[in-house]
């Protein structure tokens, strides 16, 4: 496939291909005569597209041979961005053949040119030359780009007689190409030379600086190196350009610093007049490099410098009336370096009569959605639901400022410091006695009693005032601030009039023992308060704790480290009081400030529950994965999130290139009564932004400025000065590639307005957050936005466990964050089998007003029902048969009363085993889990006249649900059977029942050890299974299809079977996939592809038997791979993690492919303390048939992670 469209002479009805695939109509002269010229050099090189093997890198010289020759000689002015060419590998190609070329020598690599002598093959021919050939190492989300050195592949011989020959024939270089619109460096990114730099410069000798305007549609991406189409162009002081009526019309004028550097520089816009006098106001224009509007509204300047030889761009839109008469306007831009002359720019615009209704919005390559960076949308103290106004009383003390504030089921009282002296969730106080601030070791009475209060803000979303007190050595502030949700902010200034000096000043919050039932923060994971806990500044976990219960609690965070630390004396501390009470104390040590001297203090309070449990909550039923709707509705789901990387959402957080095929899809869910929402969330942002180099351009006030890396996409067009995110092979095989962004910057203004842009344009009904890197008062705004939209607009956020040892726990880094949530998906890496304590506060949501979900392994189900949760219908969960169970008895018009309510009218009478009840007239609903180490039975203690039922005629029914229960019935006083992590769900009520038949229950099955027998010859690892005797064990019947079932054909689409065997060095495991159609993916994880993951469990029996997985590369040995070509081409999943020795091969074959592993016997006898044994083995294969569905998972044995899962599934045992 190629593509020399851009050397054709331009027609009336072109369109322009961007490299983002938008198609840019060519509507102006300026515009197609600049496209032309990006295309063709005057050299008379042109640029193109061409496809070719990813292996082979993304860039190439097409060269022609013309008549036979031993050598020929090629000059390739490559004009290439990248550093260093000469540590890069050549590699030419025989285009007829595909045939490598080996009799290569290269002359010279600069960026500028290439030389090479070569031996051609086929001629006449044409030959690529490829000069940025790479491979992709570590992590497939996380890659780093190795450039291959260069090879020495020429036989010496040739090489001494060619290699410096002069008299050659010159192969002719005829084109330029990239392997992707998206690869182009043509033409912002063909380098000039430093030649014709100089020139340019020799032409204007006393130019300090210069101006390079330049259309939207070229980008300026180069900063330190002039493109050569300003070599052909030359400096220009004006600008043309063509707009419509109501377009936002964006263009650009390239800074180059020639001889100085350029400190800062002012612009001063005009007018647009027009000859028919009519004008457009200076005020709608604005300049993005300059300043703006920061994220929290607040109107801020930037600072422009440009470095000596740099170059800088500046993006500048103004706003053209929809009323605009059609016309040609002018301007005079003035623009004032620092310390420099002064120049002007003459802008032309060309309005025509045609209006834009959107300001151009939904023509990406526009970049009138820049204006976004600077926007306002949700800025308000607008209360957001299910919020009300908050309600003020007056204190007695002072009548301006509060006595008393109340929001959504809580009651603050404050003392006349503005501290809060009672807070009341419902009817239950959390604090035992007022919050007290104690200097010098005693608490200082003026603060209650004395002070001068200033009201300084108050509206329905809140009140702020501060309390000044005079002190004998100084003064004392205290500036206090409710919020609608109920968040206190505090901010304490002490200032000394003369030498201060404290032994010690302290906060003390007193909590009533009643609601100190819970803990978590202060590097202490979730689960019961500890008697006494100390923390100080600089040891691990977060400055914040939460101490509650279910009905009430308190959040309290200490910021501003240096105020509270103290330099290093300061610290947090949990004790119990001699009442009973606990008080949490944030002391600070010796205390010392100079005269004049001012120390800031800063906390934060939330009373918890923030909201009251959402009953919505058991019609909210996620489907995480992009199928067919009528695939979604087979499940019961109600809710579709679509993940980026899918063929609707491909780019991670920019969700704008798709946008038919997405609005075709929310309308069809609609239609069927399905809720859409897509994954839609901050810190970082996809290399397909179509904004990325204006972004760019802004410094690092949007992107985190680094060192590079990451994928080859990043490496060859940003360089440096960024930092990369996470990856993902898109359905075309192409590489999404993020940079991490900041979660304080313009680009959450944008953010909000794409949201009500993705409202309006494609009708979503909320967003999937994965992590927050923003404040509450931006997510403030956020919510406002989906309030807009309506009721039922919906977020959820979901987060992986951020304790990687650090001591921090998730939910308290998004608790300031939780009352403009809606749910909670606490997911990978959290720890099922902790605590029923560590479930309820880190995992559940319950104590903060919120339900969640499972994820890690699909969940622990019988547990999860405890809480009212389920996982969701995504990799590693299926909780449709639990769904249908819940409409079967009509679960949302029961209540919900968990194990920790005192009024919870069953018990096990087992401290291990608890339940939670769902109460409806006539019947109960009972959830028992088990957290027992065996096998329990238990009788019930129902309170049956909580429940208005009689024991005499009454059973417990238990339902048959596939994967969790059979089907059974037990009389009220019979003892039932619990075994390990699991349990049931029981019906309670008076009406017959029938116990029925139904499939076997996987997790009740008993398998017997299966035989690893001694090899009986040496066995050598390359794919190849000659030296094998058999491979008994066959998977043509899976246990288990995860991910997506309805893609597996059957045996004939994908089957597999294997052998183990060991000898004195190795245990060894081959596998033999027979696959219909093998689609291997470069760079993508194996279970991007067509891959396969092998688990090894080698520790004691006692460890692995129940082992429900996790812990890869701890516990467990994980080996991911894919088939590759030949067997040194084989790639591991984080190879750098397995253990010393351990050998993997998996290459492609006629019939599928073949893995073989080598696993040092020494590794086997460590885990297990000696001599082993036995181990525990478990293989999935994965298949991928076609780009754009998803891609079954087959599993030998249950995938240990799931409910499916059976203690010592996959066991072999040593036998000689």
């Amino acid at each position: 496939m190629l593509d020399y469209s851009f050397v054709l002479p331009v027609m009336v009805s072109a369109v322009f291909s961007s490299p983002y695939g938008e198609e840019v109509p060519l509507g102006d002269a300026a515009l197609e005569k600049g496209c032309q010229q990006s295309t063709v050099l005057s050299e008379a090189l042109s640029y193109g597209v061409a496809s070719w093997p990813r292996e082979l890198g993304n860039h190439r010289a097409v060269l022609h041979v013309s008549e036979p020759a031993e050598a020929v000689k090629a000059h390739i002015r490559w004009r290439r961005p990248d550093k260093e060419p000469e540590r890069k590998q050549v590699r030419v190609v025989d285009l007829a053949t595909g045939g490598r070329i080996t009799n290569l020598v290269v002359l010279r690599a600069t960026r500028e040119y290439g030389e090479i002598v070569f031996e051609p093959a086929t001629v006449p021919g044409d030959y690529g030359v490829y000069y940025l050939i790479a491979r992709t190492e570590g992590h497939a989300n996380f890659p780093r780009t190795v450039y291959l050195p260069p090879a020495d592949t020429a036989d010496p011989a040739w090489a001494a007689r060619f290699g410096e020959a002069t008299a050659l024939p010159e192969a002719a270089v005829t084109r330029l190409e990239a392997r992707t619109d998206f690869d182009r460096f043509d033409p912002m990114e063909v380098i000039a030379t430093q030649a014709e730099t100089k020139r340019l410069l020799d032409t204007h000798p006393d130019a300090a600086y210069l101006f390079f305007p330049e259309d939207r549609v070229r980008p300026i991406r180069m900063t330190e190196d002039l493109p050569y189409r300003w070599i052909e162009s030359g400096p220009s002081n004006a600008f043309h350009g063509e707009a419509r009526p109501g377009e936002f019309y964006v263009f650009q004028i390239g800074v180059y610093a020639a001889r100085t550097r350029i400190a800062n520089l002012s612009l001063r816009f005009a007018d647009l007049q027009s000859k028919n006098g009519t004008a457009i106001p200076h005020l709608n224009f604005e300049c993005f490099n300059l300043g703006g509007m920061d994220w929290l509204g607040n109107r801020f300047d930037k600072v422009f410098a440009v470095e000596r030889g740099k170059i800088r761009p500046l993006w500048i839109g103004v706003q053209i009336p929809a009323e605009a008469r059609p016309g040609a306007y002018r301007a005079v831009l003035d623009i004032q370096p620092e310390d420099l002359s002064p120049s002007q720019v003459a802008l032309h615009l060309d309005v025509s009569d045609r209006i834009l209704e959107d300001a151009g919005d939904s023509d990406l390559w526009r970049h009138s959605r820049l204006r976004w960076l600077n926007s306002t949308l949700g800025l308000s103290d607008k209360p957001t639901e299910p919020y009300t106004p908050i309600e003020v009383r007056p204190g007695n003390a002072n009548a301006d400022t509060p006595g008393t504030v109340v929001c959504l089921g809580r009651e603050i009282e404050f003392s006349p410091n503005g501290l809060p002296a009672r807070i009341r969730c419902g009817d239950t106080d959390v604090l035992a006695t007022p919050i007290r601030l104690v200097l010098d070791g005693k608490e200082q009475e003026l603060l209650a009693t004395a002070g001068k209060a200033q009201l300084l803000t108050r509206n329905d979303g809140r009140v702020v005032w501060q309390t000044t007190t005079d002190l004998a050595d100084g003064t004392l502030s205290i500036r206090t601030e409710t919020q609608f949700d109920g968040f206190m902010d505090f901010q304490i200034a002490l200032r000394a009039d003369a030498r201060f000096e404290a032994e010690d000043s302290r906060l003390e919050i007193p909590l009533c023992s009643e609601v100190a039932t819970y803990a978590m923060g202060l590097g202490r994971k979730g689960g019961h308060r500890p008697a006494e806990w100390s923390w100080h500044w600089g040891d691990k976990g977060q400055s914040a704790v939460w101490i509650g219960d279910v009905t009430a609690g308190l959040y309290c965070a200490f910021r501003d480290g240096v105020g509270w630390a103290n330099g290093g004396q300061g610290g947090i501390r949990l004790r119990e009081s001699g009442d009973g009470g606990v008080i949490v104390e944030a002391f600070t040590g010796p205390l010392q400030l100079g005269a004049g001297e001012e120390r800031s203090f800063h906390f934060a309070l939330l009373p918890t529950p923030v909201k009251p449990l959402d009953p919505g909550h058991w019609r909210q039923r996620y489907f995480h994965r992009h199928q067919s709707i009528e695939n979604v509705l087979k499940t019961g789901a109600t809710i579709i999130n679509v993940h980026h990387q899918t063929t609707l959402n491909p780019y991670i957080n920019y969700p704008f290139r798709t946008v038919a095929a997405m609005k075709a899809y929310a309308d069809e869910a609609h239609r069927s009564g399905l809720k859409f929402k897509i994954y839609y969330t901050q810190r970082e942002l996809s290399n397909y932004v179509t904004e990325l180099w204006a972004l760019r351009s802004l410094g690092d006030e949007v992107f985190l400025d680094g060192a590079g890396g990451g994928g080859p996409w990043l490496v060859e067009h940003l360089r440096d000065g960024y930092q990369p995110a996470w990856h993902n092979v898109l359905s075309d095989g192409e590489l999404d590639a993020a940079l991490l962004t900041r979660g304080d910057s313009r680009w959450n203004n944008y953010y909000l307005e794409g949201l009500a842009w993705l409202f309006r344009n494609v009708g979503i009904d909320g967003i999937y957050v994965d992590g927050l890197t923003y404040g509450r008062d931006f997510m403030q705004r956020v919510r406002r936005v989906l309030d807009q939209n309506g009721p039922g607009t919906l977020l959820d956020l979901h987060s992986g466990n951020i304790n990687d040892g650090s001591g921090a726990v998730t939910a308290l880094a998004y608790m300031e964050h939780f009352p403009y949530i809606d749910s909670l998906w606490f997911g990978e890496v959290f720890d099922y089998d902790e605590s029923p304590a560590y479930w309820l506060t880190e995992v559940s949501g319950i104590p903060f007003g919120l339900f969640g979900d499972m994820l890690q392994g699909g969940g622990n189900p019988w547990r999860g029902m405890l809480f009212g949760m389920t996982s969701r219908c995504y990799i590693e969960g299926d909780p449709q048969h639990v769904w249908r169970f819940w409409d079967e008895f009509g679960i949302e018009d029961a209540e919900m009363i968990g194990y920790w309510d005192p009024a919870c009218p069953v018990r096990t009478g087992h401290a291990d085993i608890l339940a939670t009840a769902y109460r409806k007239p006539g019947k109960t609903l009972m959830a028992v889990a088990s957290w027992a180490d065996e096998k329990t039975a238990v009788r019930l203690e129902i309170d049956w006249a909580a429940l208005g039922l009689g024991a005499e005629r009454a059973h417990l029914f238990a339902p048959y649900i596939p994967n969790y229960q059979k089907s059974a019935l037990f009389g009220p006083d019979e003892a039932i059977p619990i075994a390990p992590g699991r349990g049931w769900l029981l019906v309670l009520d008076e009406e017959p029942h029938e116990v029925t038949e139904h499939a076997p229950i996987n997790w009740e099955r008993v398998d017997e050890p299966l035989p690893c027998r001694r090899a009986s010859g040496p066995i050598v690892v390359d794919g190849e299974f000659d030296d094998w005797d058999e491979l008994p064990f066959e998977m043509v019947e899976p246990m288990q299809i995860r991910i997506a079932p309805e893609e597996w054909d059957g045996p004939e689409d994908l089957s597999f079977r294997f052998g183990v065997a060991y000898d004195d060095d190795y245990l060894y495991i081959a596998i033999e996939t027979t696959d219909d159609v093998v689609t291997r993916v470069p760079d993508a994880s194996p279970w991007g592809q067509d891959g396969l993951e092998v688990r090894l469990d080698a520790r004691p029996e006692a460890e692995r038997k129940g082992w429900r997985g996790g812990g890869e590369f701890k516990e467990t040995l994980f080996i991911a791979t894919a088939p590759a070509a030949t067997s040194d081409e084989t790639e591991v999943l984080e190879r750098e993690r397995l253990p010393e020795g351990v050998q993997v091969v998996c290459v492609q074959t006629d019939t599928g492919h073949n893995t073989e592993i080598a696993v040092p016997i020494s590794y086997l006898n460590a885990r297990q303390g000696g001599d082993w044994t036995s181990f525990r083995l478990n293989i999935a294969v994965n298949d991928l048939d076609e780009f754009n569905t998803m891609i079954p998972q087959i599993w030998w044995r249950p995938d240990w992670r799931s409910i499916e899962n059976y203690d010592g599934s996959g066991t072999f045992v040593k036998r000689p």
